[in-house]
């Protein structure tokens, strides 16, 4: 009985050793050099900041543009405004060699430009303009130092809009549309400050009801040539009302 459980226990062992021989050989453990190094955090791609390019004036778009400006100001229509000459000339970086009468006196930013000087002319009076692409000031009057900014206007600037500019700029927008005029053969006559009775603003259209609450506005009177047209508004509308 004993011989016996000694082959069984022979054999077991032979079995053992041809299942290890066959087995794969161990791979040898790699000792690191040295402590693992941490990844590198990634580096954030900065965002990239856009923001809207400042519209430029051309030569061309700067002439018309004081042109445009100057009838506002004194009141005629831009054919009445004469060019007289247009140069480009170097100028102070900073106030375009126009410097504002109630700026304090100081020191000169140094830098140079290339601008425009543009002298128009209203009835035997002559406007100096000088402008770099990027403003426009009114240089002079007659003899007169102004060194007004006059474009681009306080609104552009991020002031607050004046409201009553802006229905008067929807008025004449509208009538040049209906006369299939342009814009500049729209004068202003008389813009006045008026409280409607009701929401009608003084132009009740037959078969419609109206709110009958007083509703403060303005009474905007245009021409064209000779005829006149009349504008009602509230502070935020502005309806044509024919005279």
């Amino acid at each position: 009985m004993i011989k016996l459980e000694w082959k069984w226990t022979a054999a077991f062992l032979c079995l053992m050793g041809l299942v290890v021989g066959c087995a794969p050989p161990a791979m040898p453990a790699v000792t690191p050099a040295g402590p693992l190094a941490s990844p590198a955090p990634a580096t954030p791609t900065p965002a990239v900041e856009r923001t809207m390019p400042l519209r430029r004036l051309t030569g061309e778009e700067a002439v018309a543009e004081a042109r445009r400006l100057l009838a506002r100001r004194v009141g005629v229509p831009v054919a009445q405004v004469e060019v007289v000459s247009v140069s480009r000339e170097e100028m102070p970086i900073d106030d375009l060699g126009c410097p504002p009468t109630t700026a304090p006196e100081g020191r000169r930013a140094p830098g140079i430009v290339f601008g425009q000087v543009i002298v128009l002319r209203v009835e035997e009076r002559e406007y100096e303009f000088r402008g770099d692409g990027r403003r426009l000031i009114l240089c002079r009057v007659g003899e007169e130092t102004v060194g007004e900014q006059v474009w681009p206007e306080p609104e552009a600037e991020g002031k607050a809009p004046d409201p009553q500019r802006a229905l008067v700029d929807q008025a004449i927008a509208d009538l040049a549309r209906r006369l299939q005029v342009s814009p500049e053969a729209v004068q202003v006559r008389r813009v006045e400050a008026v409280e409607w009775p009701d929401t009608s603003l003084g132009c009740p259209e037959p078969g419609m009801m109206y709110a009958q609450v007083i509703t403060p506005g303005y009474r905007i009177i245009l021409a064209v040539g000779e005829e006149l047209h009349e504008y009602h508004a509230s502070r935020s509308r502005v309806i044509y009302c024919p005279r």
